[in-house]
């Protein structure tokens, strides 16, 4: 898929469910770039980039299976039935991809994921 057709998606998306253990986490910055909410569980690099104004960060440390799926749904359906709460998202994920230092933030993840790696090992 070219950038082209990858901007477009996620301009026209709702959301931009990320899955945890993504070390993409570039994936973050061209959502809110174009404007998209992110829905993530609040582990890795999401849980650090996703601020609530932009987002959902759901609990996951606490929760039952079940209960984090209630609360992903109850995500995507506020966003899917609330058209105020989801054009207020998207202006925030604009504004903060906007200000946000993406380098920095990227590769600080990133050899945040690397150093946890190595020291499991």
């Amino acid at each position: 898929m070219s950038q082209d057709e990858l901007r477009k998606v996620y301009h026209e998306s709702l959301a931009l469910i990320f899955r945890p253990c993504a070390i993409r986490a570039q994936c973050c910055a061209r959502s809110f770039s174009a404007g998209t909410p992110v829905i993530c569980l609040d582990l890795g690099g999401p849980a650090a980039l996703v601020p609530a104004s932009a987002g959902f960060k759901i609990d996951s440390a606490k929760a039952d299976v079940k209960s984090v799926v209630a609360d992903l749904t109850k995500a995507m359906l506020t966003l899917s039935n609330n058209h105020d709460c989801a054009v207020q998202m998207s202006e925030h994920a604009l504004q903060y991809a906007k200000k946000k230092d993406w380098v920095s933030a990227v590769n600080g993840f990133t050899n945040l994921f690397w150093n946890s790696f190595q020291l499991q090992r």
